[in-house]
């Protein structure tokens, strides 16, 4: 529904503006149309369509969908429910490994923020000026071993060519599993 605005006049007391009582029912519609959209407490700011609440914000994070829980993220579609992760930054389109996105997992000890993994999309050769923006991308996997220093280099890559790149430095050779990994006809190969 459409706010409504109160009529003022043109000039101040010329005595074309709404009255009184009919600028406070605008006022008071407002509030109403508002009181619909929104619920605001002392704990959370819930946004709602149709008296359905879609998404609440509290303490514990923001809940977003059809009925939110209470979790810190939580995305529901009665059908097929998607979440993008954009990156801004302009990407080289000749050619490149430029960082698309990332979606870091971290844990909290104490007041320290500690990085646990992380899931990187990126450039993985020339992207399309085409259209359709269908371009090749790789998806890099980051795990931390127990030195406290980052990990700055994959343990995995899913190549757009559709190889499995597994680069890992083991604290032990058992079962250990390295190179470019694919399939053929069910066959795994690993060079």
């Amino acid at each position: 529904m459409a706010l409504s605005t109160i009529g003022v006049g043109s000039t101040a007391n010329d005595g074309t503006g709404d009255p009184l009582r009919t600028a406070f029912q605008t006022v008071n519609t407002a509030f109403t149309s508002l009181n619909s959209a929104f619920a605001i407490d002392s704990t959370y700011l819930a946004l709602r369509l149709n008296s359905t609440e879609y998404a609440r914000l509290n303490s514990s994070g923001l809940g977003v969908g059809v009925t939110p829980d209470e979790s810190r993220l939580h995305v529901a579609h009665l059908t097929a429910p998607t979440v993008k992760i954009e990156g801004l930054s302009s990407l080289n389109t000749g050619g490149g490994t430029d960082v698309i996105s990332t979606i870091s997992f971290q844990g909290r000890k104490s007041a320290n923020i500690n990085v646990g993994a992380k899931i990187r999309a990126r450039q993985d050769g020339t992207w399309s000026t085409a259209t359709a923006f269908i371009s090749p991308t790789a998806l890099e996997f980051y795990t931390q071993d127990n030195t406290g220093v980052e990990t700055t280099t994959p343990r995995m890559t899913l190549k757009s060519t559709g190889v499995l790149n597994l680069a890992a430095t083991p604290t032990s050779s058992a079962g250990l599993v390295s190179g470019d990994v694919w399939s053929n006809s069910g066959v795994l190969t690993i060079v």
